[in-house]
């Protein structure tokens, strides 16, 4: 075997790894003083579906989501309240079909050119959640705090022990950007 001819092998490996690769980020409201904060309430209930159909009545899902979201909060103090919270908090998720299409070629020249037949794209097929979860000043109505995590969801969503892995892991990652640190 050529050394060059396990470049596409490795290529193809890590186009599809990064197909699952979680991404999260954060937006924080510039000047809002996070140490007011004390109590929560669930925010209205969200009336957009999520995209998939199987997600959209699994009541597991739900519990996963709000769950971890509990735990999180939790660890950082925060009470939640039925009357007058500091906060309410609201989440969304959505998925789509995504593709990526990958110019990896398949035979190499020596200097990295492609020849003959192996000129052809490589399409990866997934699906694609995005999870995002609002934090909002009950009195003033604002969004302070919103955070998002992309992620494939691909051969997850049949899997009820993956699934809440993967949401506790994803509301885990997000909640490291919280203004208020676990303690």
């Amino acid at each position: 075997m050529r050394p060059l001819g396990v470049l596409p092998a490795v290529a193809t490996a890590l186009t599809l790894a990064g197909c699952a690769t979680r991404i999260v980020s954060s937006h924080v409201e510039l000047g809002a003083d996070f140490a007011q904060y004390r109590t929560w309430a669930w925010g209205p209930a969200d009336v957009l579906p999520t995209g998939d159909a199987r997600l959209d009545n699994n009541d597991f899902f739900r519990d996963y989501i709000q769950g971890a979201i509990e735990k999180e909060l939790a660890v950082r103090h925060l009470t939640l309240t039925s009357s007058d919270p500091d906060l309410l908090i609201h989440w969304h998720t959505n998925v789509a079909r995504q593709r990526d299409i990958d110019t990896v070629t398949r035979e190499y020249e020596p200097y990295g050119g492609c020849k003959g037949s192996g000129c052809y794209p490589t399409i990866t097929e997934y699906e694609m959640d995005t999870l995002m979860i609002d934090v909002i000043d009950a009195r003033s109505q604002n969004l302070i705090w919103r955070a998002w995590a992309r992620d494939n969801l691909s051969g997850v969503i049949d899997d009820q022990q993956r699934m809440r892995r993967m949401v506790v892991d994803a509301v885990a990652e997000m909640m490291k950007r919280f203004p208020m640190r676990a303690t």
